[in-house]
């Protein structure tokens, strides 16, 4: 049961809340919240005030740049890969690589993709530094292995955006059913989160797998495992495929703009955009009805 929701059902019958507009680019031009009669512009749009609006009950996270600042370490990564090789920076500067500009349902760049494709590059230049007849395919396979393996070194260590794992185990410990609904490949994605010690904080991790799944997919899968309603359900990301992954399911989204991470303008209307996870936590707990986020948020 979900509610009288289904993936099938048409989404008019739950209408998305209102979208306030917000078009910056970086951390200093991430907006001051807006006030209307005195409360959080949030809370009169879609917040208490707005009672037909039902308590937030499940969120979706992205993961690289929301929970984790990692965008930029896989980029270094490929650098690193394709600078093992004569004419790879150039080959690899032509090679599409960044998921968050990729529309719902349209094929998204991967390691795998990305490091064929840097591969078929390489072997059409006649760069072939593997064994004697190793073909391009047997070559990005091979490329794949060297930078998943650099990179899950990297990432282990890498820095969370400020808040994630406060804001995780607040919502954990309040019954919020949490998700990771990210491009990244379903193996190292569960590596990293076990990693993290954030494994039992989540009702389901979701990455890439070997079919086309999408991240509304996952937002319809996690909707339907909960038994909610989009209306029930706040996906938080940082790219433009997340804001319209969240707007073709029909759920509200938060951007998130963290130091260090993704600054790039939206080109949709979200409802909320944030500098980190202690404001994104404290906008969830007014969606969910419970207790306050404990704890400060930094203020450098």
């Amino acid at each position: 049961k979900t509610n009288g929701w289904s993936p099938h059902s048409s989404r008019s019958s739950f209408p998305r809340p209102p979208r306030a507009h917000v078009g910056c680019a970086a951390k200093s031009a991430i907006r001051t919240p807006l006030c209307v009669g005195g409360r959080r512009a949030a809370t009169a749009v879609y917040g208490r005030v707005c009672r037909w609006m039902p308590p937030l009950r499940c969120v979706s996270f992205d993961f690289d740049d929301t929970l984790l600042l990692s965008e930029k370490c896989k980029a270094s990564t490929f650098d690193v890969i394709a600078a093992r090789y004569e004419d790879g920076p150039q080959i690899l500067a032509a090679i599409p690589r960044d998921a968050r500009d990729i529309a719902p349902g349209q094929p998204v760049p991967t390691r795998h993709t990305i490091c064929h494709a840097l591969a078929a590059g390489l072997h059409a230049r006649g760069v072939r530094p593997g064994p004697e007849g190793e073909n391009p395919e047997a070559f990005g396979t091979r490329l794949c292995d060297e930078f998943s393996q650099l990179v899950q070194q990297r990432l282990c260590e890498a820095e969370e955006v400020s808040g994630a794992d406060a804001v995780l185990r607040h919502l954990s410990s309040h019954g919020i059913a949490c998700y990771v609904n990210s491009a990244t490949p379903q193996e190292p994605l569960d590596a990293i989160v076990r990693a993290r010690g954030w494994h039992d904080l989540f009702a389901g991790v979701y990455g890439a797998t070997g079919s086309p799944t999408t991240k509304v997919d996952n937002l319809t899968k996690a909707a339907e495992r909960q038994g909610i309603r989009p209306d029930e359900l706040v996906h938080v990301g940082d790219g433009e495929n997340d804001n319209l992954a969240a707007e073709a399911f029909g759920c509200r989204f938060i951007g998130v703009h963290a130091e260090g991470g993704s600054t790039r303008t939206f080109k949709a209307p979200v409802h909320e955009l944030v500098a980190d996870m202690w404001e994104a936590g404290r906008i969830l707990c007014e969606l969910a009805e419970i207790a306050p986020l404990d704890g400060a948020r930094r203020t450098s």
